[in-house]
């Protein structure tokens, strides 16, 4: 779980996609899910990474590559994420 702020507002740059990309089609599920909840709790969005770098929302309708894939993991393994 992230709830401060800083570490949140970090983790939200690294989360960043090239937007210009074509979406792409991963035949895995994905190895991470993020949901991103609202001041309530309620749930604003579900996102999971895949391995090759890449990041999807239902909204993209595919993946799209991370601006700084390599950041992230590092950031994932710093925090005892997905090992």
């Amino acid at each position: 779980m992230v709830g401060g702020f800083d570490e949140i507002a970090e983790l939200a740059g690294l989360l960043e996609v090239d937007l210009e990309a074509d979406p792409f089609d991963c035949m895995c599920l994905g190895d991470i899910r993020f949901t991103v909840r609202g001041e309530r709790g309620t749930v604003l969005g579900v996102l999971t990474h895949h391995q090759g770098g890449g990041l999807d929302w239902h909204r993209w309708h595919g993946q799209l590559p991370l601006l700084r894939p390599g950041e992230l993991t590092e950031w994932l393994i710093s925090h005892d994420v997905g090992g």
